[in-house]
């Protein structure tokens, strides 16, 4: 009978599950491996920011399932000073799934294992883009709609006002 593996041998063996399903769901296509730790050099707004991989190239993260204020609207001064902190002495990693038209990695960024995007929602720094809710997993899709949905109940961050302008309706008025 084949002795069950190790705790150690565990860890690799997970290891090699996660990187044999980035590959299959092109995870990590993006620029970046599958969970890539990473070093915040600078955070531009409330979903966006530049970091540092290990070879030391830089990379601008749009971080995937929210849209924050943008800088020069009401609250994004704010949203980004929350992602600053909620990002600010902590491990980073990231999963990425694509580049956008911007050439921006769009990915699941986590700090010290917590989901940045996910937090951001909580605390009423930013609406769930519901745009593109078809590329989350079902439970993570419920968790960023709860999140949206706690937040406004609660009045936090940007829902403190009566009728706050989701992000993709100001920069479309922004443009005009």
């Amino acid at each position: 009978m084949p002795a069950w593996p190790g705790v150690a041998d565990l860890g690799k063996v997970l290891r090699l599950l996660a990187a044999g399903a980035a590959l299959l769901t092109g995870a990590g296509a993006a620029g970046t491996e599958p969970f890539a730790r990473v070093v915040i050099e600078r955070v531009s707004d409330g979903d966006t920011l530049t970091v540092a991989k290990a070879d030391g190239t830089r990379m601008k993260v749009r971080l995937s399932g929210i849209d924050a204020p943008e800088r020069n609207q009401p609250y994004g001064g704010e949203a980004r000073l929350t992602l600053e902190r909620l990002l600010a002495g902590r491990e980073i990693t990231l999963d990425c799934m694509k580049t956008d038209r911007y050439g921006r990695s769009i990915c699941r960024v986590f700090a010290d294992g917590t989901d940045a995007s996910l937090e951001m929602l909580k605390s009423g720094a930013a609406w769930w883009y519901r745009s593109y809710a078809h590329e989350q997993p079902p439970a993570e899709r419920r968790a960023y709609a709860d999140a949206e949905q706690n937040a406004r109940k609660g009045a936090a961050g940007l829902w403190q006002t009566s009728s706050p302008v989701a992000p993709w309706h100001w920069r479309k008025t922004a443009r005009h």
